[in-house]
């Protein structure tokens, strides 16, 4: 995690940073707390990635001795510094300015709050944030085929505590990514998934930028109650939902992981608040992008081919295009849509088979083309 996200606490309201430099970037591994430790002693008790907290108290009664103790924090390469209004309200200008070049930002911090309660909730933060990293690896491994036999049975068991014999899918990718929400909706929905009685039979993570949840059940119609319950919990507003159910195929965990990533990713393009995987239709073909390097360059030629076209003849094909593979093929509805007679649009779709001559099936190419681009544009803004 980074200081950014320290500063984000609530616990930090009243904290005062006296340096210019925010250091939000830096990295965060620890807090501690500098007591009695000697100057000497400094670099052995602290360095890179720690949030030192401190009174001072060792040079309570000597201003040079307190610039060489701060100086003495700063070169152990620490990620901040918070010191106590106790015996020290401000600090010479010289430690302020050799901050600044290191970019460690100092702060000072009121007398009512206490040390041991700061530590209590950056731990916390930290172990929590450490927790999703590492299940991120472990899905990150496992859909790229690189775990090994015990591990993947290690990831079984963390995800299906109750030992049932299907597992579910569902993935909330966030539409404006904001990890700290993220982070919150998380902890919110961990803890409302524990007032659940079958709270055991559902884990949570978080992945990349969204949430990642796993049903497990034995019984088809149990499992879409608590389908419906998880669903109710995400607004609309903020996520793209897809998921995977696995009720009949018994798929692999990592093919259902990929199946409701692939989901989400769907829902994003389509711009739908959620869908499952068994409704994705041709996208089943098309995502993961990455994987279909030739395909998305056979149709971004047949893309720059009908730009070109409608440059020069402003034929307005490319947004012809569109409208009817969005209509699924409906020439009335893409007519109203554009406010064009019905054989306007009969027109243009011909002159688009005409420029896929010799591609195959004009409409079954178009369809593919569109949905291709649709897919890689989505991919471009996100």
């Amino acid at each position: 995690m980074y200081i950014s996200d320290l500063l984000k606490m609530s616990e930090f309201r009243n904290f005062r940073k006296v340096t210019k430099k925010s250091g939000e970037k830096n990295i965060l591994t620890n807090i501690g707390i500098h007591d009695y430790e000697s100057i000497d002693q400094i670099p052995l008790s602290f360095g890179k990635g720690d949030f030192v907290l401190t009174t001072l108290f060792v040079c309570k009664d000597s201003k040079e001795d307190m610039e060489r103790y701060i100086n003495a924090l700063l070169d152990a390469k620490i990620s901040a510094l918070a010191i106590k209004e106790i015996f020290h309200e401000k600090i010479p200008e010289k430690c302020i300015e050799k901050a600044d070049i290191m970019n460690i930002p100092i702060l000072f911090y009121p007398t009512h709050i206490y040390a041991e309660d700061i530590i209590v909730s950056v731990k916390t933060l930290i172990n929590e944030q450490n927790r999703y990293k590492d299940f991120e690896e472990k899905v990150n491994k496992l859909i790229s085929d690189k775990m090994e036999i015990h591990e993947i049975k290690e990831f079984i068991a963390l995800i299906n505590k109750a030992s049932l014999n299907k597992t579910g899918v569902i993935y909330a990718l966030k539409k404006r990514y904001d990890e700290k929400k993220v982070l919150g909706d998380c902890k919110s929905l961990e803890d409302k998934i524990k007032a659940f009685p079958i709270k055991n039979e559902i884990y949570l993570g978080k992945y990349e930028e969204g949430i990642m949840l796993f049903i497990n059940y034995s019984d088809n119609s149990k499992c879409k109650s608590i389908l419906k319950s998880l669903l109710n919990m995400f607004n609309k507003d903020d996520y793209w939902v897809g998921y995977e159910l696995n009720y009949e195929k018994q798929n692999p965990i990592s093919e259902s992981i990929l199946n409701a990533l692939n989901s989400s990713s769907v829902a994003s393009i389509e711009k739908v608040d959620l869908i499952s995987y068994d409704e994705i239709g041709i996208y089943k073909m098309i995502l993961p992008l990455e994987s279909n390097k030739g395909m998305i360059k056979q149709c971004n030629e047949f893309i720059k081919m009908i730009k070109e076209h409608d440059e020069k003849y402003n034929s307005f094909l490319f947004e012809t295009a569109a409208r009817y593979v969005d209509n699924e093929g409906d020439i009335i509805s893409t007519a109203r849509e554009m406010h064009q007679h019905p054989n306007t649009v009969r027109y243009r779709i011909n002159k688009l088979k005409q420029l896929f001559d010799n591609h195959n099936d004009g409409y079954v190419e178009l369809y593919l083309t569109m949905k291709v681009n649709k897919a890689n544009e989505n991919m471009r803004v996100n």
